[in-house]
């Protein structure tokens, strides 16, 4: 009752006391076999209830430490990308008064590289801007304004912009929706327009000289649009399709 293990019992010969002592010896000895391994089992389980509760510690403070690290690189991408638009725009307004000059003032040349110049500042400027938008849905405050777009005004918008790109390469672009039925959609037109010049410029890009784009859409049971984009570039294989949405991969 004392656990006093150590304790030694009187020795008795082969009679009834005799046997009693010698079960009480051997009860005695997987008392103490059987407490030996309990403490040995709690102390381990001590141990592993330290290590656990150092590990969830450890594992708290990467999370914090990924939080921070990536609040701060949202809060650079912002400030990154206002500073980087005043310069931009600035290049631009001048390419621009360029621009306007009188043909006889510059050459053909000269016009030419203007243009370079202001067909690569736009396109750097879009790309800063997306840089904002990023920065903006990781911080939660991307705004979305929901109006009704009358879609072949906005297909007329990104025609006009990504029409000079198919030129280049005499890519043809055809509108194969009925002009009968205009669509009208609840959506937000900047981020609908940004989705439709992502796909046809793809589909300029990934092409072949002289291939063909074509626009199509279809209303579905759901009263929804549903808009599609084909092109007659070799398009991707199995295994690159498994790559196609992951973050920064070039297929």
């Amino acid at each position: 009752a004392r656990q006093n293990y150590s304790y030694e019992l009187p020795e008795y010969t082969n009679d009834e006391v005799g046997e009693v002592i010698a079960g009480f010896k051997t009860m005695r000895d997987k008392m103490h076999s059987h407490k030996t391994e309990m403490n040995g089992l709690y102390e381990s389980e001590k141990l592993m209830t330290e290590k656990l509760r150092l590990l969830v510690k450890d594992v708290e403070a990467e999370r914090h430490n990924a939080e921070k690290a990536n609040e701060a690189k949202s809060q650079f991408l912002s400030s990154m990308s206002h500073e980087l638009r005043t310069p931009m725009n600035a290049i631009l307004g001048f390419g621009q008064l360029l621009d306007m000059n009188d043909e006889e003032n510059l050459t053909l040349e000269q016009r030419d590289g203007i243009k370079e110049i202001l067909n690569a500042g736009n396109h750097l400027l879009n790309l800063i801007n997306e840089v904002l938008d990023l920065s903006k849905i990781e911080s939660g405050e991307l705004k979305i304004s929901m109006e009704s777009v009358k879609f072949s005004t906005l297909f007329n918008e990104c025609f006009a912009l990504i029409n000079p790109l198919a030129e280049q390469s005499q890519i043809s672009i055809f509108n194969s929706i009925n002009p009968k039925l205009d669509y009208y959609l609840y959506a937000d037109n900047i981020r609908l327009k940004q989705v439709l010049l992502n796909l046809l410029s793809n589909a300029i890009k990934y092409n072949r000289q002289q291939g063909n784009v074509t626009l199509t859409a279809k209303k579905t049971d759901d009263k929804r649009l549903r808009i599609l984009i084909t092109d007659t570039g070799q398009g991707l294989s199995a295994d690159q399709q498994q790559k196609l949405f992951q973050p920064f991969e070039r297929l």
